[in-house]
């Protein structure tokens, strides 16, 4: 429902209009019973001057922000945690307190110990019964059951406290990374401003839908996935996709939700909205994410279960030489959970940063694989070359045609079409300035051409096969001029008009103006082979290879025919990182063992990929490998930290170097927060203009390797690549 009505306009009417914004649900509230003189003087002043920052305020907007199922078990964890903080730190003083003044105290803190302590009892008892074996869980109960037994009070108490601390450390840590990474993505405003009955309403987002125009002013952020239709202004999209460059957008452009408009004024039709836009569907990926491990962290893990029984037959058998305490000692010196929640806290650092730079990483796993790829494998359309080809060459075949004319009839023919040969067309006669004729009939051929009516004429445009098949004759000229752009691996759209051939256009795969930096720095990051698998013919993917001076490719293959190459690949020996669409290459991406797709923003809930790099271009893909190695060593350094004040702590208790526990636990506790520092700190900065072009090289030898089943077929006769690239787009 409406909660003010701005302003009646035209929404063609772009006049700058100051928005007179309606109360604010917190302050309606205010406006309830009466209240006290002092009361009311009170919330007159917080209504007038609200605080904007502190710590209550944040975590007021995370909860507004943050989904319910999420936010309730946060606080039930926090709750519990608190409550065993608070009695962790009674029992110590009640402990310390027996020990100095009355030694009952003592004996009423064991009860604070056992409260605490018995979740962990509980957690080793159902580790025996599924797993039949001794965990870390066992390991924390033996030793607190040891003390008790020992009558070490205070040491047990303040071994239990500990134990809490570090508890509500690591799920603060944790919880706040995860939410800085995540709830990211689901800051949209409250209440949003669309257009009804050519009225400007602010209305809450949730009753939004997909009738809805949503008016979006300069310095407000897009609730909404849709479409302008009104209206220009720059957008700065770098929370979603990394592009360190606003975007200028105009009608008929797509815009997401979570970007920001930096100037102007966008009348956007609502496609998608809540739980169903671009940013929310990366905030469910991550929630996905953030709960998988790495080898190196299920290997870690692994070894701190195995090596429990040990340490407890070792504290065991020192008993005799080196006492109860010291034995006790060197049981507390086992890492046990300290190592794997130091180790979360790492991971969780790396996929927050490169969430922050438009990579998504949907398998935790690809980071860790990543360091150890060293064969790259491209696609080649919309991979390597861009999408939408780009108009070369007009050829006129006939008096009294110029190439503006041409043009012409073939952007009013395509003009109502999406496909990339449509819209290079239309791009180049926006580019000309030309005015496009309106079209009364349109006869579509599916994979061949159109026929259209202009002001009484017949227009025909499509492929050579096409023109023949309506019985045209090819001047001999054009025949030439096809051969020609066969052999350099250009396709060619025909143009006739009252069964006259009039014209040809030359759409040239333009290279991705990124492609040849990446694959150098690629080079340079120690991948030893690139190739690229390709369904077009040899020879554009020839010449494409020796542009871009890859070491093999392969033509005319089929989509699953490239799952079986990176197989064959693997077979070799080889790590395999597949780079593509995300759409057409589904099996080869599921096949390699890291997977990278291009596809964007907009459809990461449907790609198959492991990686998606959020700007659609290969901008990314040197630093999400330079990410990988940074996030492993940072982890590995993590691991290292952690472990080596509990090795020492071990080697002094076993040979008598110290006597007690407080060393172990001063050099464990010490080691646990200074690893904690570590994940968390930033470890790496990605910059995306970090890849320079570089400079030039001699061009790699490129060898051809057509596919199998195709090997024995006639060559293609001319012009039968282009009918077979506009079957493709068509």
């Amino acid at each position: 429902m409406a909660t003010e009505t701005l302003h009646q306009n035209n929404p063609t009417d772009l006049a700058p209009v100051a928005p007179v914004r309606g109360k604010s649900v917190l302050l309606s509230l205010l406006d309830g019973p009466p209240l006290e003189p002092a009361r009311r003087a009170r919330a007159e002043r917080r209504r007038r001057y609200p605080r904007r920052t502190g710590t209550g305020n944040r975590q007021r907007y995370m909860q507004e922000i943050a989904s319910t199922t999420d936010l309730a078990e946060s606080c039930r964890v926090h709750r519990k945690l608190n409550r065993n903080v608070l009695i962790a730190t009674t029992t110590l003083g009640l402990t310390t307190g027996g020990a100095l003044l009355w030694a009952p105290l003592s004996y009423l803190g064991a009860v604070g110990i056992v409260l605490v302590s018995r979740h962990t009892v509980m957690d080793a008892v159902a580790q025996w019964r599924e797993q039949r074996r001794i965990g870390v869980a066992a390991m924390s109960a033996l030793v607190k059951i040891l003390l008790l037994a020992n009558f070490q009070f205070v040491l047990c108490s303040l071994s239990v406290m500990l134990y809490a601390s570090n508890r509500k450390l690591m799920h603060t840590v944790r919880d706040h990374s995860t939410r800085n990474m995540i709830d990211v993505f689901r800051q949209t405003p409250r209440e949003v401003w669309v257009m009804r009955n050519e009225v400007e309403l602010q209305v809450p987002l949730d009753s939004v839908t997909t009738d809805d125009v949503v008016v979006v002013h300069a310095g407000e952020m897009i609730p909404v996935d849709g479409r302008i239709v009104h209206g220009s202004g720059a957008v700065d999209q770098h929370m979603l996709n990394g592009e360190s460059q606003p975007a200028d957008k105009h009608p008929g452009d797509e815009v997401l939700a979570l970007t920001v408009v930096l100037s102007g004024r966008l009348y956007i039709q609502t496609e998608r909205t809540g739980e169903q836009t671009a940013a929310a569907q990366v905030a469910h990926i991550l929630e996905k994410t953030v709960g998988m491990k790495t080898d190196t962290q299920l290997w870690v893990e692994s070894l701190a279960d195995r090596t429990v029984l040990p340490t407890c037959l070792l504290g065991l058998a020192a008993l005799p030489w080196v006492g109860p305490l010291n034995a006790i000692a060197l049981l507390y010196s086992h890492p046990n959970y300290k190592i794997t929640l130091a180790g979360s806290v790492s991971m969780l650092n790396g996929l927050n940063i490169a969430a922050h730079h438009g990579i998504l990483i949907k398998d935790s796993q690809s980071l860790e694989l990543l360091e150890r790829v060293d064969t790259v494998v491209f696609d080649k359309t919309g991979t390597l070359t861009s999408p939408e080809p780009q108009v070369g060459e007009i050829h006129c075949m006939a008096r009294g045609w110029n190439q503006n004319r041409v043009l012409r009839m073939a952007a009013a023919a395509e003009y109502k079409q999406s496909h990339p040969i449509a819209l290079a067309i239309l791009a180049e006669a926006g580019r000309r300035d030309l005015n496009i004729p309106s079209v009364t009939h349109t006869d579509y051929h599916l994979g061949q051409g159109l026929l259209v009516m202009v002001a009484g004429h017949e227009v025909r445009v499509g492929s050579a096969s096409f023109i023949q098949q309506c019985e045209l004759a090819l001047p001999v000229a054009l025949q030439e001029i096809q051969q020609c752009c066969h052999a350099q691996g250009h396709s060619l759209v025909l143009v006739a008009v009252d069964r006259q051939v009039v014209g040809a256009i030359e759409l040239h795969a333009s290279i991705r103006p990124e492609a040849r930096t990446v694959i150098q720095r690629l080079r340079q990051r120690g991948v030893s082979e690139i190739i690229i698998l390709s369904g077009d013919h040899d020879i554009p993917t020839r010449v494409l290879a020796g542009e871009l001076g890859v070491d093999r490719y392969v033509a005319q293959i089929l989509p699953e025919q490239k799952a079986d190459h990176i197989a064959e690949l693997q077979r070799q020996g080889k790590t395999v990182c597949y780079v593509g669409d995300g759409i057409n290459d589904a099996i080869a991406l599921k096949q390699a063992d890291v997977s990278v797709s291009l596809r964007g923003a907009a459809s990461v809930a449907m790609d198959t990929a492991g990686v998606v790099l959020m700007d659609a271009n290969l901008n990314h893909l040197g630093a999400l490998f330079d990410l990988a190695r940074g996030v492993q060593r940072n982890i590995r350094r993590t691991f290292l930290i952690v472990l080596l004040p509990h090795a020492l702590s071990a080697v002094g208790a076993a040979l008598v170097l110290y006597h007690g526990m407080v060393p172990t636990m001063v050099l464990t506790m010490g080691g646990l927060l200074v690893g904690i520092y570590n994940g968390a700190r930033r470890f790496i900065r990605l910059e995306p203009s970090a890849d320079a072009q570089p400079d030039a090289e001699t061009p790699h030898q490129v060898i051809p390797l057509l596919a199998t089943d195709q090997t024995t077929q006639a060559p293609s006769p001319p012009g039968q690549a282009d009918d077979m690239i506009l079957d493709k787009v068509s």
